[in-house]
């Protein structure tokens, strides 16, 4: 947690980076191949630009639960609702 000066500890620090790595070692066992959410634009909008198709003429949209989770900063939802 952030203290009252704006400051992290080194050990919640620590914890919280060691948590991140857990997530990404459980990810990586369960969903091998699993691609990050701007690695996942890169590809898609190579892919749809060999069509011509660009923020300018492609409306995107999406269908995902509403949770909270789905719509964090960089998830892939994010990143492609600010792309198209």
């Amino acid at each position: 947690h952030i203290d009252e000066t704006g400051s992290v500890s080194s050990e919640r620090l620590a914890r919280t980076l060691q948590d991140m790595m857990q997530i990404d070692e459980h990810v990586k066992k369960h969903f091998p191949g699993a691609l990050p959410g701007s690695t996942t634009l890169e590809k898609c909008a190579s892919a749809i630009g060999k069509y011509g198709l660009d923020a300018e003429n492609t409306l995107y949209a999406q269908s995902v639960c509403p949770d909270e989770i789905n719509h964090e900063e960089g998830d892939v939802t994010n990143l492609f609702s600010t792309h198209l």
